[in-house]
């Protein structure tokens, strides 16, 4: 079952990208989803199907499930790549992280005109 923030609902689509993706999105909106690896007051580090990890800036008030799917902002900050946390939506453990991450290699190849248009 897919458990929405209600106040932090996303209000239009954003990229689904990769970890590995992160720099070629600087300042700009995307989606992202990873397994949580630690969360620390406002700061997680999620890893990304293709085995990036990711810090995550939190919102006020977000506490991540295992598998989840983050809104935000992508940002250079201290000489390092992260993600600025706009909105997020919690999935079950059992997600299959492997099989999203052959939907973002085809999204980003041979369906890049639907996907990314």
């Amino acid at each position: 079952m897919l458990t929405v923030m209600e106040s932090q609902q996303p209000t239009h689509a954003k990229p689904r990208i990769n970890g590995n993706e992160l720099r070629q999105y600087e300042r700009k909106a995307v989606t992202l989803v990873g397994r949580l690896q630690s969360q620390n007051g406002r700061d997680a580090v999620v890893v990304t199907p293709d085995g990036t990890e990711v810090k995550v800036l939190m919102g006020i008030g977000s506490t991540y499930s295992p598998v989840v799917e983050i809104h935000g902002t992508v940002d250079h900050a201290g000489g390092e790549w992260v993600l600025r946390e706009e909105s997020f939506v919690s999935f079950p453990e059992e997600f299959d992280l492997s099989l999203y991450g052959e939907f973002l290699t085809l999204a980003h190849t041979k369906f890049r005109d639907i996907f990314l248009a």
